[in-house]
C-alpha cells in the first residue's frame, strides 16, 4: 500500500515540474492574451459596424418615409388635403396638436376642425435633415432633405437636384440616384390632392342624429292630433 501511495506521489511531482514551467508562463503573458483577444473583437465589431452602416442609413430612410406618408394618408383621410403650398415643403408640421385656420405647414385642408394631431410625435429627421414633400410632373413625392448624403454616397442637392422637372420615378429605379441596391429611397403619395370629399360622421354624431329623430318621430302622433281642425 505505502509503495503504491508513493508512486502516485512520484508522479504528481513529475507532473509539477512539467506543467509549472508551462502555468508560470501562461499565467505571465495571460493578461496579454486576453487584452489582444479582445482587442481583436472589438476590431471586427467596427468593421462589421462599418460594413453594415450604408444598409443601416437605408434601412432608416425608407422607415421614415413609409411613416410620413401614413401620417398624410391620416390627414387625407381626417381631413381632406385641397392643396400643398409650395413646389418644395419642409415636412416639420406632423407632430402638431391644434392650429388656427385651414392650414397647417404647407397644407390646405378642406376640414381642420378634424385634425387629430399629432400625427407623428417627432418629424424624422436624417444626419439633422428634415424630410421633403416636393411636387413634380410625376407627381408629389417624399424625399430625403437636401444635403443628406444616402447609402449610395451621393449627396441630395449636391450630386443631383430634385426640383419640379425631375423624374423621381427614374431615380427610384434600380441604378438611379435615389436607390440603394434595388431599394427606393422616396416614395410617391398615391392619394389625389384636391378631391373635396365630404367628411366622415363619427359615431357619436350617428348616435345623436338616431336620438333626434327617434324624438322627432315620437313627437309627430301628438303633433299631429293637436293640429287637425275640431268637427262637430
Amino acid at each position: 500500500m505505502k509503495k503504491i501511495d508513493d508512486i502516485i506521489i512520484n508522479f504528481d511531482r513529475k507532473v509539477d515540474q512539467k506543467i509549472k514551467p508551462v502555468a508560470g508562463a501562461f499565467q505571465k503573458y495571460f493578461p496579454i492574451f486576453s487584452i489582444s483577444l479582445f482587442a481583436l473583437l472589438i476590431l471586427l465589431f467596427v468593421v462589421k459596424i462599418f460594413h453594415n452602416k450604408p444598409y443601416f442609413a437605408a434601412a432608416i430612410i425608407t422607415t421614415d418615409i413609409k411613416k410620413i406618408v401614413n401620417a398624410l394618408n391620416n390627414i387625407d383621410d381626417d381631413c381632406s388635403i385641397l392643396k400643398i403650398k409650395d413646389k418644395n415643403n419642409f415636412i416639420d408640421f406632423l407632430n402638431i396638436t391644434k392650429f388656427t385656420g385651414s392650414e397647417v405647414g404647407p397644407l390646405n385642408l378642406a376640414y381642420p376642425k378634424n385634425w387629430r394631431g399629432p400625427y407623428l410625435y417627432d418629424n424624422p429627421t436624417m444626419q439633422g435633415k428634415l424630410y421633403r414633400i416636393v411636387r413634380t410632373k410625376e407627381g408629389i413625392f417624399i424625399v430625403p432633405g437636401d444635403f443628406v448624403k444616402l447609402p449610395n454616397g451621393l449627396h441630395v442637392g449636391k450630386d443631383f437636384k430634385i426640383d419640379y422637372n425631375s423624374s423621381i420615378l427614374k431615380m427610384i429605379d434600380k441604378g438611379g440616384a435615389l436607390n440603394y441596391k434595388g431599394r427606393p429611397l422616396a416614395a410617391k403619395l398615391k392619394f389625389k390632392i384636391g378631391d373635396w370629399q365630404k367628411p366622415k360622421i363619427k359615431k357619436e354624431e350617428i348616435a345623436e342624429i338616431n336620438s333626434v329623430l327617434e324624438e322627432f318621430n315620437a313627437a309627430m302622433p301628438f303633433t299631429h292630433n293637436q293640429t287637425v281642425p275640431y268637427r262637430c
